[in-house]
């Protein structure tokens, strides 16, 4: 992620000009309608506080996360969006290009620092938006949906800004940017646009048939992790309140619901009449729902029960992407199975699955293959680098420096008898340098 350097005197300066809007309340809803701005758009710092309000608290209610904590990351990675990356790209958290990014890019100089505390300057390939409602919707996604950096983030995991701002410490290369990130929200209040976060451990009735949900996100976002029977009552043991009203609930041993589908009451307001003796046999019309998108449901049906660890994200269409290091196939015991694919290759992939929080890409015959052979894994270098081919012999005549990310693809390969990880084509790095 790109380190935006702000003077501290300069932010606070914004701040006390802005103080007006915070102080008062603007309220996110209302904010969020100044979604269209126009082309190379520079606004002064109490026009980005309204914009920011609106926009993170829909974007981080979708994916699950603090608005607080993403109105401070915009705020301090553009410069209270009059950054370059900003104003040409609508880029608002310094978010690079990587892999699979198909949208148009832009390219800038962008500050870096090394473990040690040493800055420089590198140019950077960055993503370019159309909007800043896309901007804020991007940042949510790359949270949400890389749960092995930023799973700390999650409205679900933390009970406070305080505690998701310290699952940001993958985010940049800047030794103190979770410090200036979590100081910004608390000098400024930005807490107050947070939804609150209770323990109630209370009874509630379901009013209808409904799908629970393995995150408090839309439920575009996450995946079905259960169903819940009209008029059956489930302890709630967290509570998330949004100020429009809304709620999202965990039903113990379930998953998330929205306020709507529960009542305090048995009854509840959504019915008037007591629920029919044979109300409860309904589950077994929706049960299947959350393995709709595997292929054949009539195979994969008895281990969707048994493997509870795991979460579907498949899809009826493939998808042919390019195997880089050579890969073992499994079940979803994460047991290999027969058959390996070779480094070079191309698959088609269904979507992918999440099995005990690792992601595995779906293959034709309900096999799965690590997504790390094929999207890699970033991983800082902790000293000096260079590249080596399958011969221990150096390719090329690059230092890579301490601080620089670099992806590596699978698990460690030995090398006449030393661990190396592959970044590309025959090409490695010591293990010991990451």
């Amino acid at each position: 992620m790109r380190h935006k350097l702000i003077n501290k005197i300069a932010v606070a300066t914004m701040l006390a000009g802005v103080a007006g809007p915070v102080a008062t309340g603007v309220t996110g809803f209302k904010a969020a309608q100044l979604t269209t701005v126009s082309a190379d758009f520079v606004p002064n710092p109490q026009q980005f506080l309204q914009i920011a309000i609106g926009q993170a608290q829909r974007a981080a209610k979708k994916y699950g996360v603090y608005p607080s904590v993403m109105i401070s990351q915009s705020i301090w990675e553009s410069g209270w969006g009059a950054s370059g990356l900003a104003v040409q790209a609508n880029n608002l958290f310094g978010i690079k290009v990587g892999n699979g990014w198909t949208g148009e890019q832009i390219i800038m100089k962008t500050g870096e620092e090394t473990v040690n505390g040493k800055k420089y300057n590198i140019m950077a390939a960055f993503r370019k938006y159309p909007s800043y409602e896309a901007s804020y919707d991007d940042n949510g996604a790359v949270l949400r949906y890389n749960p092995n950096y930023y799973s700390k983030t999650f409205l679900e995991n933390s009970n406070s800004y305080s505690t998701a701002v310290k699952g940001l410490k993958a985010y940049a290369t800047a030794h103190d940017y979770i410090t200036k990130i979590g100081k910004l929200v608390s000098q400024s209040g930005l807490n107050q646009y947070d939804p609150t976060i209770s323990w109630p451990n209370t009874t509630y009735y379901a009013s209808q048939n409904a799908h629970t949900y393995g995150a408090p996100t839309n439920h575009d976002v996450t995946w079905v992790s259960g169903n819940i029977v009209k008029g059956q009552k489930y302890v709630v043991d967290k509570m998330i309140s949004y100020p429009d009203g809304s709620k999202r609930l965990h039903l113990a041993g379930l998953g998330w619901v929205n306020n709507t589908v529960v009542s305090t009451t048995p009854g509840g307001q959504q019915t008037s009449q007591p629920a029919k003796p044979k109300t409860p046999a309904k589950p077994k019309v929706p049960a299947p729902k959350p393995v709709v998108v595997k292929k054949p449901k009539k195979v994969k049906k008895p281990k969707h029960t048994k493997h509870t660890n795991v979460r579907y994200f498949t899809t009826k269409k493939s998808r042919r992407l390019l195997v880089v290091h050579r890969a073992y196939l499994y079940g979803l015991n994460r047991k290999r199975v027969a058959g390996n694919v070779a480094a070079g290759s191309y698959v088609n992939t269904y979507g992918y699955v999440l099995i005990f929080g690792h992601k595995y890409y779906e293959l034709a015959g309900h096999k799965y293959l690590a997504a790390g052979n094929i999207d890699g894994t970033g991983r800082i270098l902790r000293r000096r680098a260079y590249l080596y081919n399958s011969a221990r012999r150096r390719v090329g005549k690059r230092t890579y420096r301490v601080g620089l990310a670099i992806r590596t693809y699978g698990d460690t390969v030995s090398l006449a008898g030393k661990a190396y990880y592959l970044v590309g084509r025959n090409q490695y790095i010591k293990r010991t340098n990451f």
